[in-house]
């Protein structure tokens, strides 16, 4: 209803833009594939038009994709967006590109109100007065898996596998590491591990997993950035518990 009511208030102050679109959806396939951008702008159309009358429904988003894989093409996607003078922008579904273009709407005078889909990284919540995300709060996100993870596997060990390439996999790890070390107990037992360059883990990390020293898997990375160790983990004969967050979107 807040988003409505933004919405309507813009078209009786100051109607007229270079732009014959209100809002502007930004996308990039750099952390995430174009399906996956695909669904979540579906289901925003898809409720933006539920939500407004349907005169205004879908003749109000300027759609801006970028679908190269390039890292820094939030960067281009935001800085298009703005020099049409939209005034709100939504999408940037993840952290990487949330960041980005976060950095391009601060260099821009006016109130633009950016309203990201998804994106869960802390910083988020510092970058700027009218940026807002959708995304859960990282620090309660690590809170609540932590206390998961101190319930179900109380005095079982752990191996939490982020992607150092990734900005949301790596503030998730960084923020259980924290909250492991606060707890300072025994109840939740965390080794911490990156992907190699394959995507995989390390022959020694394997090694370790032969043996039985972990009894579940914490997985910080983008489901698409885990599927090589999904393939290692489905040749062993054990079965692991794995624990993920919300970036696991297939």
């Amino acid at each position: 209803m807040k988003m409505t009511l933004i919405i309507f208030t813009l078209f009786l102050i100051n109607p007229v833009y270079s732009s014959d679109k209100i809002i502007g959806y930004g996308s990039t396939t750099a952390a995430l594939p174009a399906k996956n951008q695909e669904w979540f702008y579906m289901g925003f159309e898809l409720g933006f038009y539920d939500r407004l009358d349907k005169r205004y429904g879908r003749n109000v988003i300027h759609l801006k994709s970028d679908s190269m894989g390039d890292t820094l093409a939030a960067l281009s996607v935001a800085k298009d967006l703005l020099l049409k003078k939209i005034p709100i922008l939504t999408g940037f579904t993840t952290s990487h590109d949330a960041l980005l273009a976060a950095k391009e709407i601060n260099k821009v005078p006016d109130d633009t109100l950016a309203l990201f889909i998804g994106p869960g990284h802390q910083s988020l919540s510092t970058v700027g007065r009218n940026i807002y995300t959708t995304g859960e709060s990282m620090q309660d996100a690590a809170d609540f898996m932590v206390q998961v993870l101190s319930r179900k596997f109380k005095g079982k060990r752990g191996l939490v596998i982020s992607n150092v390439e990734a900005v949301f996999s790596v503030n998730n790890r960084d923020f259980l590491r924290k909250k492991v070390l606060e707890k300072s107990s025994s109840a939740v037992l965390l080794d911490f591990v990156s992907l190699n360059p394959t995507g995989k883990l390390s022959d020694e990390v394997m090694l370790d997993v032969v043996r039985g020293k972990y009894d579940y898997f914490v997985m910080t990375a983008y489901a698409e950035e885990c599927a090589p160790v999904l393939k290692q983990l489905d040749v062993l004969d054990k079965h692991y518990p794995i624990i993920a967050n919300s970036a696991w979107t297939t």
